[in-house]
């Protein structure tokens, strides 16, 4: 289980990927705004409750985070293919010279 600061951190990667994590927390946790609101304020909650947003926020910080690696590796194969595109036209100019 995470400790209280370790959460916080959580919540502060949350606020970080997504604009308004109240909507993804309502549509992932199926619970309602207030009780989301309420989460995030640091008020106390039924424990099933909690350990729904809990374990929501984790998941929302996993997926946005697989997703910026996933963008990030293939934008070193798109640069990557631009060298050797680059590589390969200053051969041929070379050869045909």
């Amino acid at each position: 289980m995470y400790t209280k600061k370790e959460f916080e951190e959580q919540l502060e990667t949350l606020y970080n990927y997504y604009k308004e994590p109240i909507h993804k927390l309502v549509e992932r946790s199926g619970l309602t705004r207030p009780t989301v609101t309420k989460f995030l304020e640091g008020n106390t909650l039924r424990s099933y409750n909690q350990d729904k947003l809990i374990e929501a926020v984790i998941k929302l910080n996993e997926e946005a985070q697989e997703k910026r690696r996933s963008l990030q590796e293939r934008g070193k194969r798109i640069i990557q293919l631009e060298l050797e595109l680059a590589d390969a036209e200053h051969i041929e100019k070379s050869e045909s010279a």
